[in-house]
């Protein structure tokens, strides 16, 4: 689509001058309304952020990632800073995918190998650094859901520990002031789990046969509850 604006009757398309007409008198005007307006907003443009320490590339919008991301609205809205590349050394590339996704609008699922409970560590201490709050409750979330599907009988138990120690690693970020909703959020899920498991007191853990999976959650449990 060509887009164009009048001046003293004469149309101007992209920037050329019709045939006739003198040249270096007329300026090409723009009108902020329109697409042309968009890609001169900064915040319409893409931006490079490399992560890891291979510096893997993301080209992402500025839009779309601040939107939901305090650290990255805060560098795009600074009136001194004209950025066009972030590198984010110290957040894997893996992990950085994953946050890229959620900011895309794609939901966090948490599956139950190895790699997405350690990734899911990386992803939590990372929403911290980035301001990304919206993605640490859907963290907890996923953690709660499958410690309601899966914990349910005592066998289970020995095959979601990794999910406990999961839960172990994620208390250390939430002594911190201003957590204590999601000290709440991370106390709901150890209780649902304890109600699932049918147990009414941590001392009733030393009937199970399996005494690390014991420990762990009462580690856990000392933490919170």
């Amino acid at each position: 689509m060509d887009i164009h604006k009048t001046v003293a009757g004469s149309p101007i398309w992209r920037g050329k001058v019709r045939r006739g007409q003198p040249q270096g008198k007329q300026k090409v005007l723009y009108n902020p309304q329109s697409a042309l307006g968009l890609y001169r907003n900064p915040m319409y443009l893409y931006i490079i952020i490399y992560a890891g320490k291979e510096r893997r590339p993301f080209r992402l919008h500025r839009a779309v990632i601040a939107q939901n991301s305090g650290y990255f609205d805060n560098i795009f809205s600074s009136s001194d800073t004209d950025t066009s590349a972030i590198y984010l050394s110290d957040i894997y590339s893996r992990t950085f995918l994953k946050i890229s996704d959620w900011l895309y609008n794609l939901p966090y699922w948490m599956t139950r190998n190895f790699y997405s409970r350690s990734c899911t560590i990386g992803i939590y201490r990372s929403t911290t650094f980035l301001g990304i709050s919206g993605l640490k409750t859907d963290i907890l979330k996923s953690v709660r859901d499958i410690l309601r599907e899966k914990l349910t009988i005592k066998h289970e138990m020995r095959v979601e520990r990794d999910h406990f120690a999961s839960l172990k690693g994620l208390c250390a970020h939430f002594k911190a002031p201003g957590a204590a909703g999601e000290r709440k959020l991370l106390k709901e899920c150890l209780e649902m789990a304890l109600k699932d498991l049918k147990v009414k007191s941590t001392d009733t853990l030393s009937c199970y046969q399996d005494e690390e999976d014991s420990e762990t959650l009462c580690e856990i449990l000392n933490e919170f509850c």
